[in-house]
């Protein structure tokens, strides 16, 4: 019996000590991630989800000592810590849940109502969770003040796993699907890290009176943390298009096959009275812009097999590279772009008409140095702007 004791006080110690310390960490990247790192929206989720994880260790780890007999809650506010305990597993799936299809854009690809159906695993749970109070058929407390699990409570877990189900779904579509290395990277870090928690969760079963779980959720918190870390090396937070470092990475490796019967097409795109927008309709409005732009041209270069980014601010870097069995002309994917974009402004109801200037140079010089082709092509652009100013007076 003594031995049995020290056994475990020894398995609480320890993982008193693993929660403390990845609480402490959680906390960390909580602080960590700022927004430039992601899109608005998927910065607020993935904030709550830090949130909802260091509340469930907490909780959980409130739970383990009250089974370890360590405190002695009464049998009310015992009840409501379990009750809590099991809805922020439910809740933390759901955050990663919903991180995941926003940050693909899979709720407005796909399915509109997907962000509504998100919620019921969560809220059926909850309800069971409410009702298995007075039935006991997910859980109840015996007369020691202990947790037994109910009949049914194999469906809270199953609650879970229908969002680990549509997370590697979501994730493999945009791992085939995608376009870019860094978002078909990003889904295969979300894949492995579904499958690492998945193990975790049915291991969990093995432990008595702990639960694995908060380590296996911060592993897929950290898993994210640094692969969105890394992706924003190259990538904009705001547009989820190339930055300015990867632009001048991808002209580089394209120097050595530059020549006078093989060139390279270098367009620079800018808004035109971006600052009226921004003074007029406001920041918020003035990203609107960018992301309408940014959208039009990641779209239109894909198709034909170009090269996009952000450049800074309003200003956006392509490149494309014609092929000898094409017919298309640089003007072409213009045009493209600009009647992209304003037929989104036109059915956001934007109150303007997102108009662009664009300066393009032929580049087939391989000795020209990035810096010089950006000078060649700022200078279009500036001539191009001169001429719609003159215009629009």
């Amino acid at each position: 019996m003594f031995g049995d004791d020290i056994i475990n006080f020894s398995v609480l110690d320890i993982y008193f000590v693993f929660n403390i310390f990845i609480f402490i960490l959680g906390l960390f990247i909580f602080f960590k991630t700022t927004p430039d790192l992601l899109k608005k929206t998927d910065y607020i989720i993935f904030k709550v989800f830090i949130i909802a994880f260091c509340f469930y260790v907490i909780i959980t780890s409130v739970w383990s000592m009250q089974e370890y007999d360590v405190i002695k809650l009464p049998r009310i506010p015992f009840l409501i810590v379990c009750l809590l305990s099991y809805s922020s597993v439910l809740f933390n799936g759901y955050c990663f849940y919903a991180f995941t299809v926003n940050y693909f854009d899979f709720n407005k690809k796909k399915l509109r109502y997907v962000d509504a159906i998100g919620t019921v695993p969560f809220l059926v749970g909850v309800v069971l969770l409410i009702v298995s109070i007075f039935n006991g058929m997910i859980f109840s407390l015996s007369d020691s003040n202990h947790t037994v699990m109910g009949p049914l409570y194999i469906l809270l877990p199953l609650s879970a796993f229908i969002y680990f189900i549509i997370i590697i779904i979501v994730s493999i579509i945009n791992a085939i699907k995608a376009k870019s290395s860094v978002t078909r990277r990003y889904a295969l870090t979300l894949i492995a890290s579904i499958i690492f928690l998945i193990i975790w969760v049915l291991l969990d079963d093995n432990f008595d009176r702990i639960t694995i779980i908060p380590i296996a959720i911060f592993s897929v918190i950290f898993f994210m943390f640094v692969s969105l870390q890394q992706n924003s090396i190259y990538t904009d937070a705001l547009t989820q298009m190339n930055n300015r470092r990867r632009a001048m990475e991808f002209f580089t490796s394209q120097k050595d096959s530059i020549s006078q019967n093989n060139s390279l097409y270098v367009f620079l795109f800018d808004i035109n009275y971006f600052k009226e927008i921004n003074d007029t309709y406001g920041h918020v409005e003035g990203d609107e812009a960018l992301i309408i732009l940014a959208s039009a041209i990641k779209k239109s270069f894909v198709s034909h097999n170009g090269f996009s980014s952000r450049y800074g601010g309003d200003e956006f870097m392509c490149a494309w590279r014609k092929q000898n069995d094409s017919s298309t002309d640089p003007n072409e994917i213009v045009y493209e772009i600009r009647e992209a974009s304003r037929k989104r402004c036109k059915e956001l109801e934007k109150p303007y008409d997102l108009s662009i200037s664009v300066g393009i140079v032929e580049f087939s010089d391989f000795n020209m140095t990035f810096d010089e082709c950006v000078k060649k092509v700022d200078e279009a652009l500036y001539e191009d702007k001169k001429r719609y100013h003159k215009e629009y007076r």
